[in-house]
């Protein structure tokens, strides 16, 4: 479970509303395989994407790991960048157009768990609207698990699937474990509408598109960080809470560091009033909500445009 909206802290909560699934968590894998391949390639010394081995077979998914977390298990190592020696723990990757060496940012579901430590994360492709409805490796098409499940078996390794909770467990464990520097910080934002668009920020010198956020200030409540981080990036007064859009945790892995944030996002109703210059970088844009999930630049703030149109408002 992620925290709840009320609080400025890294704590557990209770669920959230109803009418939101449960909160997930995005993560940017570095891709190593790709879907229907056998080679495995891993970044060269100047940062290239070299071959440096084979699977035995094609996967009928992505395969890849996930940078700045450590596996626990002993099954091999690879040579970084530098020539430096890392087992970063491996994740499987559902959906989505990849090469090899891309990041790719999926959402986890699962893990599969093997008794000598070497686990697998279980995951979709955030943009894979085929795999939108799975939340747990019982939703994944048996061809994935089957995979995962006869791979382990071939070698005499017990295992058992288990779902995003166990998999963030896991998770973070070694992330304890592993000696990688970790920022944890959170940061809130909101989705705000105006009859039936929704405000976008526009960045040009960083080609993005994306929605009002910010760090959250010490003693500084979820919901009046977001209203002001609103107000400095966009100029608009004159805002009504709506409601609680839910948290996003995102794990990264960037500049020799591993990034832990935890978004929480509220629905906010500008009167249409009372408007300043926002800040410089950013320019404002209206569309219709419908169609904002498709033009936000990342995948974290997408998935609560999503959620801005299935929320009571």
């Amino acid at each position: 479970m992620l925290p709840e909206c009320s609080v400025a802290t890294m704590s557990l909560s209770p669920p959230q509303p109803e009418w939101l699934p449960s909160q997930p968590l995005l993560m940017t894998a570095r891709v190593e395989t790709i879907q229907g391949d056998t080679g495995r390639y891993a970044p060269g010394p100047a940062g290239e994407t070299r071959l440096f081995g084979h699977f035995p077979r094609p996967w009928p998914f992505h395969y890849g790991c996930l940078p700045g977390v450590v596996s626990t298990g002993d099954e091999s190592v690879l040579p970084g960048p530098e020539g430096e020696i890392f087992d970063w723990i491996d994740a499987v990757i559902c959906g989505g157009d990849f090469q090899a060496g891309q990041r790719a940012e999926c959402r986890l579901v699962g893990i599969a768990l093997r008794a000598d430590g070497d686990h697998k994360l279980l995951s979709v492709a955030t943009d894979a609207a085929e795999f939108g409805a799975v939340r747990t490796p019982d939703d994944l098409p048996q061809s994935v698990c089957g995979t995962v499940g006869d791979w382990f078996a071939r070698q005499g390794i017990s295992y058992e699937f288990a779902g995003p909770d166990r998999a963030w467990s896991v998770l973070e464990e070694s992330i304890a474990a592993g000696g990688v520097p970790v920022n944890r910080y959170r940061c809130a934002g909101a989705v705000v509408l105006h009859e039936d668009q929704v405000l976008l920020l526009e960045r040009p010198e960083r080609d993005e598109l994306r929605l009002p956020k910010g760090h959250v200030e010490a003693g500084e409540s979820l919901e009046d960080a977001a209203r002001r981080e609103t107000r400095e990036e966009s100029g608009l007064r004159g805002l009504d809470s709506v409601s609680c859009l839910g948290t996003v945790r995102n794990l990264f892995h960037h500049d020799q560091r591993l990034w832990l944030r935890d978004e929480t996002y509220f629905l906010l109703r500008w009167r249409g009033k009372r408007t300043r210059k926002g800040e410089q970088q950013f320019q404002r844009r209206w569309v219709r909500l419908e169609e904002a999930e498709a033009l936000l630049t990342f995948a974290s703030e997408r998935h609560f445009a999503r959620q801005a149109t299935r929320a009571p408002w």
